[in-house]
């Protein structure tokens, strides 16, 4: 269910109506003030905004959804910025050669997608506005798409960062991605794919129980890592807050039997070393506001946990085997190669959630150790523990 933002005025309640997917694609092209449906999709973290962008594009392509025949292009936003950053003096259509051509033998030229731009035969699904570095001169670059008038648009953004595009707003039909209904919730336990089997209607029941979780229940991929923590022999009840339950997932993941042989420099480091040599490079990587990086900089933020942890001061062959046992075993380092450029691989945590939690827990371990007036690098900056946490203890957590 997508719910719409119905707001007229901003000093006015905010009032939500539950329209189906159809329902909303529908009602946006019907819309008399849009000239091409042009959709902003708000959701909070693991609400599921990538996969219905993956669920649009396949519908396009399907011709199951819309009213004509359309050309999914589904692209993620960081890639478009940092293309743009590397190649100044260049316009959308040609991202889209660039991005395009190293999969199909024939690919559109820059002429054809520029063409197709204009005459609205393009879907075009660009996902993650809150991961953007958020320059103007890239702003202004998504502003410059609302000039093809012909063009489908689909934006999506954590709900948090929408305050940051309001004021660009008004040319989009604003939904907010619905949790979970209690009947959805269910229906998702009931056809888990379990690895060992748990018992499905004594977690449903826990859910309903327990309000804080049950709310948690809500979120696609909160669901999602709840059945896998209970899908576990050795401890097959319920964690009892969210830290808890994070934490027995990353540990999960960790401690997975090992797929691809990984050859450290001596014996591997052990599930709590591993987490915190991770936690260290999250707090890392998330201080400089980036959700993916390259090999480089995860090696690098590795490297500094390694250190901080006791592997030495030149732990360069430590970071290499971890990098490749997080991405080949755990899963939690995931890494995609770049389509516009086949020579730059992109790393990024399994979620940004749990590069969050990492994060977080690095920041516990450094209070326990050194207290809250250690400094950290925040965004380039030196901070304090209780600086930090202070400023982010008002922000919006949704």
């Amino acid at each position: 269910v997508i719910l719409r933002w119905e707001d007229e005025v901003r000093s006015k309640a905010r009032r939500y109506r539950p329209l189906a997917l159809e329902e909303a694609i529908v009602s946006t092209q019907a819309d008399a003030n849009i000239r091409a449906p042009r959709l902003l999709v708000l959701g909070s973290p693991g609400s599921g905004k990538t996969t219905l962008i993956q669920y649009l594009a396949w519908s396009a392509a399907s011709d199951t959804l819309f009213e004509q025949s359309l050309v999914p292009a589904r692209i993620r936003l960081r890639d478009w910025e940092r293309w743009a950053h590397a190649n100044p003096e260049t316009r959308f259509h040609d991202f889209l050669c660039a991005h395009y051509r190293p999969l199909v033998k024939g690919a559109p030229d820059v002429q054809t997608w520029s063409n197709w731009l204009r005459q609205g035969r393009v879907l075009l699904l660009l996902d993650g506005v809150d991961e953007i570095e958020d320059e103007e001169w890239f702003r202004q670059m998504l502003r410059e798409l609302l000039a093809y008038r012909k063009t489908t648009l689909i934006l999506t953004t954590r709900t948090v960062a929408f305050r940051l595009y309001e004021p660009q707003s008004e040319a989009f039909a604003v939904y907010w991605l619905g949790p979970f209904q209690v009947p959805q919730r269910d229906a998702y336990i009931r056809a888990y794919p379990a690895r060992h089997g748990f018992d499905r209607t004594q977690l449903i029941e826990q859910l309903d129980s327990n309000m804080a979780l049950k709310s948690l229940a809500e979120n696609p991929l909160l669901l999602s890592i709840i059945c896998f923590a209970v899908d576990d022999e050795a401890q097959p009840s319920l964690p009892e807050t969210r830290a808890a339950l994070y934490g027995r997932f990353v540990d999960s993941l960790l401690a997975r039997p090992e797929r691809v042989p990984i050859r450290y420099p001596a014996e591997p480091p052990p599930v709590r070393d591993k987490k915190r040599i991770l936690a260290h490079a999250a707090l890392c990587l998330l201080g400089q506001h980036r959700f993916s990086f390259t090999a480089d900089d995860l090696n690098l933020a590795l490297g500094a946990g390694l250190t901080k942890t006791g592997y030495g001061s030149a732990p360069t062959p430590w970071a290499n085997a971890l990098a490749k046992d997080l991405a080949a075993n755990s899963a939690l380092v995931r890494g995609y190669r770049s389509r516009s450029n086949t020579r730059d691989t992109m790393q990024f945590f399994l979620h940004a959630m749990i590069q969050e939690y990492l994060s977080a827990h690095a920041l516990a371990l450094r209070l326990d150790s050194e207290g809250c007036e250690s400094e950290l690098e925040v965004a380039g900056s030196p901070c304090s523990i209780r600086t930090l946490i202070s400023e982010k203890a008002w922000t919006d957590p949704h």
